[in-house]
């Protein structure tokens, strides 16, 4: 939740509101003085930020936010093909923006309080002729993260989730001022490396294993924060002050009697061939192999202890670089070109795998056994896949687990904040829950709708035998 003022918290929740737009736009740069938009110069705005799960873990969340807003071009400035235009030749992607939106205290004398909405960069842009706006799509700046590559760094052991977080972050060239990782996620990691493909896969890896989101503040860092506990209440929004309708849609397909969390304990192989080419050609002037992926079956690659060239004569490594999936090799030729073996040794990993189990008796009586899976490479100890089955069962056997909110809308308001609800008109009474997805409105007047779940109930464990529990609510 966004720091405010008291005098805030007062006048978010009254009768009547007023609010004031201003966003910043850098067409000239981003250490230049910006173009600020407010009043009638924007139409409206939307902001969505929304936690998303690639996997069927409902407590491990990746988060992109997207600002989308029109502006008045009743004047013909955005129109790109008008070269008169004030912003001729400027309307680009990637120009930074700043928006706000300002909660009125006062009118007379006007006294504004305004909050952040984020950090974004301008995609596309729309100049209809027959409209008189101008509508631009905005991204944060984990959406530029998401769909680069995974950096291929060397195996690290006795580590953390939250420090593997940490050493991908510094790895893809954010600084420590750039992000903000949860103290609590120290879930240890013996060995630790980061799988080949794009940073969205590799990022919802991490938040499986660490039951945790990532998402990006208003002040453009990116915060990774667990979502196992229940946290403490933020703020209270009640059918008299904010609420306008609720909704306890039960999703009775989803719901699950049995959670089974498999978990991997690693082990280094002892030195081994990891890469041979029998028909390697080294032409005239040396050649650099670059990224040849170990294999398969030995990756993690923990150690690279010889790189032979067998049957050279002219030809010698030069250069050698390794990550945890390929390596690189630097190979000089001042003769005549040849034709060699390659071979690579090293150390490469293996693993035992297992499992634990929590079962809810009530829910298999009623929906019979339906099991709900989660293997991650990186829940390599027992009791932290038993405490991940426990906590996945909480949600995966909850008929009531998830709530649709629509409201008058806080702009304080952030994805993941524990909230307290309390609208008896609904049927719902008073529950806390934390937002997943929000959207946020502004055409004049505010509005917004948020998908949530229920904040993790004080609960114990029964044992009802090897690798099985049994929920108990409090």
């Amino acid at each position: 939740m966004l720091t405010r003022t008291d005098d805030y918290r007062t006048h978010i929740k009254a009768p009547a509101r007023r609010f004031l737009p201003k966003v910043e736009m850098y067409f000239d740069g981003d250490d230049m003085d910006p173009v600020i938009f407010d009043g009638d110069d924007i139409l409206n705005f939307s902001l969505l930020e929304e936690a998303q799960s690639t996997s069927n873990n409902p407590l491990g969340f990746v988060t992109s936010n997207a600002f989308d807003i029109e502006l008045d071009n009743s004047s013909r400035d955005f129109t790109p093909a008008n070269t008169l235009g004030a912003y001729y030749g400027k309307v680009r992607p990637n120009i930074l923006v700043k928006p706000y939106l300002g909660l009125v205290l006062t009118e007379d004398p006007l006294d504004v309080e305004y909050l952040p909405l984020g950090i974004f960069r301008t995609g596309d842009w729309s100049t209809p002729s027959r409209s008189i706006g101008a509508t631009v799509q905005c991204f944060d700046n984990l959406y530029s993260l998401l769909n680069a590559d995974t950096p291929d760094l060397i195996v690290t052991v006795n580590t953390t989730v939250g420090l593997m977080f940490e050493r991908l972050f510094l790895a893809l060239g954010l600084t420590s001022d750039d992000f903000v990782i949860d103290g609590s996620l120290i879930q240890p990691v013996r060995i630790a490396w980061y799988p080949s493909g794009i940073v969205r896969d590799t990022l919802q890896t991490l938040a499986d294993a660490g039951f945790c989101s990532v998402r990006t503040d208003r002040i453009g860092r990116i915060v990774v924060q667990s979502t196992l506990g229940s946290g403490s209440v933020q703020e209270t929004y009640t059918d008299d002050d904010a609420v306008i309708s609720s909704e306890n849609p039960q999703k009775l397909l989803n719901i699950y009697s049995k959670a089974r969390v498999g978990y991997r304990l690693p082990y280094i192989k002892q030195n081994n061939l990891l890469i041979e080419n029998d028909n390697l050609y080294i032409p005239n002037g040396g050649t650099t192999l670059s990224g040849i992926d170990f294999n398969a079956e030995d990756i993690p690659v923990v150690e690279v202890s010889e790189v032979r060239l067998i049957g050279a004569t002219n030809s010698f490594v030069e250069d050698v670089s390794f990550g945890a999936n390929t390596i690189t090799i630097q190979i000089m030729n001042a003769l005549a070109g040849e034709t060699v073996r390659l071979e690579v040794y090293g150390r490469g990993t293996g693993s035992h795998t297992s499992s634990r189990d929590a079962i809810d008796t009530d829910m298999t009586a009623l929906y019979g056994e339906r099991e709900l899976t989660l293997f991650n490479p990186f829940i390599q100890a027992l009791d932290t896949a038993q405490t991940y089955a426990n906590k996945l069962l909480t949600y995966a056997s909850d008929p009531l687990n998830d709530y649709e909110i629509n409201f008058r809308g806080d702009p304080a308001l952030e994805i993941s904040d524990i909230i307290q609800i309390i609208n008896p008109s609904d049927k719902l009474g008073t529950i806390e829950v934390f937002p997943y997805r929000s959207q946020l409105e502004f055409d004049g007047g505010l509005r917004q709708t948020i998908a949530a779940k229920r904040a993790v109930p004080l609960q114990t464990w029964g044992f009802v035998g090897p690798g099985q529990r049994v929920r108990i609510i409090l």
